[in-house]
């Protein structure tokens, strides 16, 4: 768990979150696997970490102008 969070970390402040740190994102992490809940952008954050990615497909296509 902590060389997860250190990674979830990394790639946090890639992406631009500077504020990220292991001391205040490790709590975050742990509860994710606690309470089997978190966000999207905590999962796909998290896939990531251990080499993993998601991917959607749609079953239908449905086109919407605005």
């Amino acid at each position: 768990m902590p060389n997860l969070a250190r990674e979830y970390v990394r790639l946090t402040q890639e992406l631009g979150d500077t504020e990220a740190t292991y001391e205040s994102r490790r709590r975050q992490i742990y509860r994710v696997f606690e309470v089997h809940s978190c966000n999207l952008d905590t999962a796909i954050v998290l896939a990531a970490a251990v080499g993993c990615r998601f991917q959607m497909a749609c079953t239908e296509v449905t086109i919407e102008e605005f």
